[in-house]
């Protein structure tokens, strides 16, 4: 049964892990976005543009205001297969801001043509944790044995 919106059951691609809440997905993302434990998970789509960070970072910042139980955002970058230099920027401002607001973020899947990129444009990612999978975040992987 396909998701509605109105509390009716979502059929999900991948299971469901204890503690992660039963969100309602903003209309028109292009993108998964869910918590799960303390962290707030963002799954990017193949392509990445300015409408798509606005959006995306509105959400975070609000999401992290008004749930002070998530401790860091984890961006799953394993779709993503192409994002330009400004987009990229922006990008990092919202990790920035992040930052600032006292939480953690954490990269995972980050695809091969998107890390020479990161390497390309010289991009100090230094205050992220980057892992190949989500799996492998400490803090989740934990609690998936």
């Amino acid at each position: 049964m396909p998701y509605q919106g109105d509390g009716s059951r979502e059929r999900r691609s991948r299971p469901r892990y204890e503690g992660e809440a039963d969100e309602k997905r903003p209309e028109g993302l292009k993108h998964s976005f869910y918590s799960y434990l303390n962290n707030l998970i963002v799954r990017t789509p193949e392509t990445i543009d300015c409408d798509y960070i606005a959006t995306t970072q509105r959400l975070i910042l609000a999401s992290l205001e008004s749930e002070p139980r998530l401790r860091r955002l984890v961006v799953d970058l394993s779709r993503l297969m192409f994002i330009d230099r400004f987009d990229i920027e922006r990008l990092l401002e919202v990790f920035k801001a992040v930052h600032l607001m006292g939480r953690s973020v954490a990269l995972c899947g980050i695809q091969p043509a998107i890390a020479v990129l990161f390497v390309q444009f010289n991009l100090d990612l230094s205050d992220c944790t980057i892992t190949q999978t989500l799996e492998d975040l400490p803090t989740i992987a934990s609690r998936l044995e």
